[in-house]
């Protein structure tokens, strides 16, 4: 798969997609696996196809992935307060994974004719719904709470340590599934028959070119999408400030999209570094070790925080480290990689993450109990 260097990004305001009539998957790449960033393809065009060039700019991007982070979040929070229950069969945490990775595998099955129609609409769902619906970084916290019973059940050492690898490997696996069963659903929605495409309809190549923004590039929907955006972001904010009930929640989608635009933007080295996700590996590594932070602060025993204080960690550690890290994402990838690289990218971003958590964590865990948490 060739793909051309990425221009300067820094100055990237706008987005010039240049498109034919035909792209064959690992010949030209038009975009990483689950559509973060999209580099450009090698400068062949098949003959005799026209290509036609589709203007985008980058802050309807932005607003879609805004919009799509407060849906996916709050999907995650309400996926798992349905399934956490006593007794549960298996951690809440897995639910989100299943469904977040379900959403990307139908996405990319469909991502030609979602990308035909919007390109901001496949950012959104791609990388902001479904990357916001799973989360690396809770799942690490999940993982080391069954090796270390932070939920108090009181298991002997020989139990946490089959219930961490249970969780391990249950959720890696049903991740992994997921992703494959999206691509079958695929096949029954397939949206490129739902919108009157002929059998013979080939997917375009896009081309990423660095343009001068402007006013009047922006289409009208464009412009809805960014007004959508920021009227939801300032009413999670009100409500933040003026509501006292369940604002671990609003926080939660107020902080989501903030998480959601860093992995974004961090996507640059996924490509830069095909056989290891450098920019997955970090963000995935970075909101671990803020959620273990923000997980001592709330529960640590020597530590005392107020409702509001409480309320803040709590969307801090749900919306911003839950959207900053995925899991979706990680699961394309592992996927997509070679088989020696999948391993190697997939052991490494699975024990680093445990030892964050051991060296945050666990030196609090080891030095005295955790309490239960903080109220909100």
């Amino acid at each position: 798969m060739q793909v051309a260097n990425i221009r300067d990004r820094r100055s990237l305001e706008c987005i010039s997609l240049t498109t034919t009539a035909l792209i064959q998957e690992g010949d030209n790449a038009i975009i990483d696996v689950d559509g973060d960033l999209a580099a450009e393809v090698a400068p062949t065009t098949p003959l005799g196809v026209p290509e036609e060039v589709v203007e985008q700019c980058l802050p309807p991007i932005y607003a879609s992935l805004t919009i799509f982070s407060f849906i996916g979040c709050l999907m995650r929070l309400g996926l798992i307060y349905l399934h956490d229950y006593d007794g549960a069969p298996v951690v809440a945490i897995l639910y989100p994974q299943i469904m977040g990775c379900l959403i990307i595998g139908w996405c990319n099955a469909n991502k030609e004719v979602l990308i035909d129609l919007y390109y901001p609409l496949y950012i959104g769902l791609s990388t902001g719904l479904c990357g916001s619906i799973t989360t690396f970084s809770s799942w690490s916290l999940s993982v080391f709470g069954a090796f270390v019973d932070l939920g108090f059940t009181g298991r002997s050492g020989g139990y946490n340590l089959l219930a961490g690898i249970a969780v391990t490997i249950i959720i890696i696996g049903m991740s992994l599934v997921s992703v494959s069963f999206g691509e079958h659903v695929a096949k029954i929605i397939n949206l490129q028959t739902v919108f009157g495409h002929s059998d013979d309809w080939k997917a375009p190549v896009f081309k990423l070119e660095t343009v001068r923004f402007r006013i009047d590039r922006l289409k009208k929907r464009d412009g809805a999408v960014m007004v959508v955006a920021a009227a939801l972001w300032i009413m999670l904010g009100l409500l933040g400030i003026f509501v006292q009930t369940g604002r671990g929640v609003v926080f939660a989608a107020t902080f989501a999209p903030l998480g959601t635009l860093v992995r974004y933007r961090f996507a640059i080295f996924n490509v830069k570094y095909g056989h290891f996700p450098l920019g997955t590996f970090t963000v995935n590594m970075v909101g671990t070790a803020l959620l273990a932070i923000f997980y001592v602060l709330s529960h640590a025993p020597f530590t005392s925080t107020t409702s509001a204080e409480c309320a803040i960690l709590t969307g801090l550690s749900d919306g911003f480290c839950g959207c900053l890290t995925t899991i979706s994402t990680f699961a394309v990838e592992l996927r997509t990689l070679k088989l020696s690289s999948a391993y190697i990218y997939g052991i490494a971003s699975t024990v680093l993450g445990q030892v964050i958590m051991l060296a945050i964590i666990g030196s609090v865990r080891f030095v005295g109990e955790l309490n239960r948490g903080c109220v909100e």
